[in-house]
């Protein structure tokens, strides 16, 4: 019988072994979604609004419970 050491509750990872699970998604997400709205050159001010309804709501799920991951920046 194998022991996980960290599993997935409510979309976010627990337990000791949970390092940064949790953001892998939500950051895939996001860079995928950066993507789809550079492609369409809007503009400053679309990209803006974009970035708040459709990017940073998928991270701050995440952020409220568990701290940045260490790539953050290069991502």
């Amino acid at each position: 019988m194998a022991i996980a050491d960290a599993a997935k509750y409510l979309g976010v990872f627990v337990g000791p072994g949970k390092k940064e699970l949790s953001w892998e998604r939500p950051l895939a997400k996001v860079v995928r979604r950066a993507k789809q709205w550079a492609a369409l050159g809007l503009g400053m001010f679309m990209t803006i609004k974009a970035y708040g309804v459709y990017m940073l709501s998928v991270m701050m799920f995440v952020g409220q419970l568990t701290a940045l991951p260490c790539n953050f920046q290069e991502v």
